[in-house]
């Protein structure tokens, strides 16, 4: 994890952009909220940039670049 500390700044913004801009479900389970079905109105009122940062210094990174790359898969499907 110490790894992802390092990276410019840059880089860290734009995970963070990328996975604020994805779907409310893909939020809810790269925040591990996805056990109910109203877990999207858990999002509501959160500082969201700051939950996703804490939960990038968490997650093991093997899960980490799955998230990213359905992330960079649906952006692929929206161009």
């Amino acid at each position: 994890m110490a790894d992802r500390q390092n990276l410019p700044e840059d880089v860290r913004h734009q995970w963070i952009e990328d996975i604020l801009s994805a779907s409310p479900l893909f939020l809810c389970r790269f925040l591990g909220e996805d056990n109910h079905p109203l877990s999207p109105l858990l999002l509501y009122g959160m500082d969201l940039e700051a939950v996703i940062e804490d939960r990038l210094e968490q997650i093991p990174h093997e899960q980490l670049i799955r998230y990213l790359q359905e992330l960079k898969e649906q952006k692929i499907r929206l161009c």
